[in-house]
């Protein structure tokens, strides 16, 4: 894999800024942050912070990297936050050598609050020069908020994992090979 550059909101493809987020978060393109595609925030409190926030950051790059390059890496928003209970599972996907998804969750404390995240990310390489494509989905919500969000955590993630399985039925397989027993399918 080489050639990794993040890609600011106004070159983000269409179907990812067309993103939505559910009723009542406030949706923002943070364009002096090249490194950060969207942010999406729910509730501000009295104390003017957020009971949760959601980060969409998007990459090109050139290569297939094997999948447990992504496995390896994706918790690493909440290892660096020092979280327990971090649990790592492969998302859905077709069974292809190019395709890996995977997410991530645990709790961490931080500034005496009790938080809930999750990260995914979505990956489709391309030996074609920036072609290949990732996606980093992390949603951090304060535990206490965790159950009344559930269904809008369930929608984002659900939003932005269907919009990726309809962007794989537009791009082709360009590694020249086909799954084997070697090739473990959706990120597992």
């Amino acid at each position: 894999m080489t050639g990794l550059t993040s890609v600011p909101a106004h070159q983000l493809p269409v179907w990812i800024q067309d993103l939505v987020a559910p009723r009542g978060w406030l949706i923002a393109r943070v364009d002096n942050q090249p490194a950060v595609a969207r942010v999406a925030l729910f509730g501000p409190m009295a104390d003017a912070s957020w009971t949760a926030a959601e980060t969409i950051s998007v990459f090109r790059f050139t290569g297939v990297p094997p999948p447990d390059v992504l496995r390896v890496h994706n918790g690493r928003p909440l290892r660096d936050l020092h979280a327990d209970s971090i649990t790592t599972y492969p998302l859905d996907t077709p069974c292809r050598p190019d395709v890996t998804t995977v997410r991530s969750e645990g709790y961490f404390t931080t500034v005496d609050k009790r938080t809930w995240g999750q990260c995914s990310s979505y990956l489709v390489g391309s030996h074609k020069t920036g072609a290949g494509l990732l996606i980093e989905q992390v949603i951090f919500v304060e535990a206490a908020w965790r159950a009344r969000l559930r269904g809008d955590i369930a929608e984002l993630a659900d939003t932005v994992h269907e919009a990726f399985l309809t962007y794989l039925d537009t791009v082709g397989d360009d590694t020249d090979s086909s799954p084997t027993t070697e090739v473990p399918c959706n990120g597992a």
